[in-house]
């Protein structure tokens, strides 16, 4: 006879990971710079997220990398670095003038942010029957931003908390140039439109 004494729990709950891809309502939770991962520092930072809406998602977190880019890559590193952009402006730590700078900023400011995120999960590389999340290309928006309208919100949540919100003509400078529209010689400013924001 194998003898064992199991403290069983008072309810059988599922696992708070979130283990779907989607398009998700979160929130940011923590940030760590140049996390350690196995044995590896990885230069960059991690994000952790806790999903408000969808409902049925609510309260399941996960932990995003944004690395820094691999300047040996054949893009020199500019995807990771878009992704890394992404969540600043995402976040409230950076504005769009911004864009194109380096800048000095404080992670820790993202805690307690509101954003819209695209994730999915990515097989492990080494084990397919594993999966990890992973932001679907750049797609973090802040809640406001016109881009991500498709994307689920809890509104009593951005009611309930300190979210930063920004009026649409904020996002104009994310807005495709159209023909015809006015050009960078700023005759007239540009307004968001559905069209405009098509495959962005």
């Amino acid at each position: 006879m194998s003898s064992f004494t199991l403290d069983a729990p008072e309810e059988l709950t599922t696992s708070s990971k979130l283990d779907v891809s989607g398009k998700f309502h979160a929130i940011v939770k923590h940030v760590e710079v140049n996390p350690v991962l196995g044995d590896k520092m990885v230069r960059g930072f991690r994000a952790e997220i806790e999903i408000l809406s969808p409902k049925e998602h609510a309260e399941k977190t996960c932990n995003l990398l944004f690395a820094n880019g691999d300047m040996s890559h054949k893009d020199k590193g500019e995807f990771a670095r878009t992704k890394q952009t992404a969540f600043c402006i995402a976040t409230n730590l950076i504005d769009f003038t911004a864009l194109g700078k380096s800048t000095e900023i404080d992670l820790d400011n993202a805690a307690n942010q509101h954003v819209c995120i695209e994730i999915e999960q990515k097989a492990d590389r080494n084990d397919p029957n594993k999966h990890f999340p992973e932001l679907r290309y750049s797609n973090i928006y802040h809640v406001d931003d016109p881009r991500a309208k498709s994307y689920p919100r809890d509104e009593n949540a951005l009611k309930l908390t300190a979210a930063t919100r920004r009026p649409v003509e904020y996002f104009d400078a994310v807005a495709k140039k159209r023909p015809g529209s006015a050009n960078s010689s700023g005759s007239s400013a540009n307004k968001v439109t559905d069209d405009d924001l098509a495959g962005l």
